[in-house]
């Protein structure tokens, strides 16, 4: 027979008894690891949650400020959805977005904290112009090739600044990538004032495109391009490669 009630334990050093739960919260009784398989319906719970937690942090936000969450939730879903016209400028507004957030994307699953692609993105932007200027009178399948090959070689240019100084010195890539942020948009704000700005205007843009340099358009009178297909289909080609090709694998593997 023992005197130890159900509800009391042995210490570990044998000095004396202790609750259950208080052990729970002593140092060193809890401790994280990561899941050695995340299951698909672990990330979509994840999702909803991080969701979840958003609208919350702003709905808190907008009470602090002596305003209704329910009115606010109302117009912004107005102002993205509220009728046609305004959904197909969302998906526009959305397709920059679909292909920089993809780029991130690539970088996160490599364990790589790239909180720099809005300036890779304007450094992309800058080296689409370039070839605009050098060469605008190309046949437009040319040019429009040309452009997309230096928009993409400018962007890993202003990326591999910050892996540089990641690789050399040992820099954190959080750091770097959003002070680079700030310094591209200044580098931009500078040719638009200046060599690239327009004569015909005194705001900071250059002279507009050529019409056969755009994508053509699902519906005439809307603003929606065929670059809103091509980043739904980069987002089906970013999923396949990660989960289904061995390079996916390393990228995984190494993050």
């Amino acid at each position: 027979m023992t005197d130890r009630t159900p509800s009391e334990v042995q210490a570990p050093d044998g000095g004396g008894r202790r609750d259950p739960l208080s052990m729970l919260f002593q140092p060193g009784a809890w401790r994280i690891e990561k899941r050695l398989a995340v299951r698909p319906w672990h990330e979509f719970v994840a999702l909803v949650a991080a969701l979840l937690v958003a609208v919350a942090i702003i709905a808190g936000l907008v009470l602090v400020i002596g305003k209704s969450p329910a009115d606010s939730f109302a117009a912004l879903y107005n102002g993205a959805f509220g009728n046609w016209e305004s959904t197909l400028e969302t998906l526009v507004q959305a397709t920059p977005l679909i292909l920089t957030g993809l780029a991130a994307a690539i970088a996160f699953r490599a364990g790589v904290w790239n909180i720099g692609a809005e300036g890779q993105f304007f450094a992309g932007v800058m080296g689409t112009w370039f070839v605009y200027d050098m060469w605008g009178g190309l046949p437009a399948p040319l040019l429009f090739v040309l452009m997309f090959i230096f928009a993409a070689i400018a962007g890993a240019l202003w990326s591999s600044v910050a892996s540089g100084l990641l690789v050399r010195y040992g820099t954190n890539e959080i750091l770097t990538t959003v002070m680079l942020n700030f310094v591209i948009l200044y580098i931009l704000s500078y040719l638009l004032a200046g060599p690239w700005q327009s004569p015909d205007t005194y705001y900071y843009q250059t002279v507009r495109m050529a019409d056969s340099t755009y994508l053509p358009r699902f519906l005439t009178g809307s603003r929606l391009h065929w670059g809103f297909a091509i980043a739904l289909l980069a987002a089906l080609a970013v999923y396949w490669i990660i989960r289904r090709t061995t390079l996916g694998y390393e990228i995984r593997g190494i993050g």
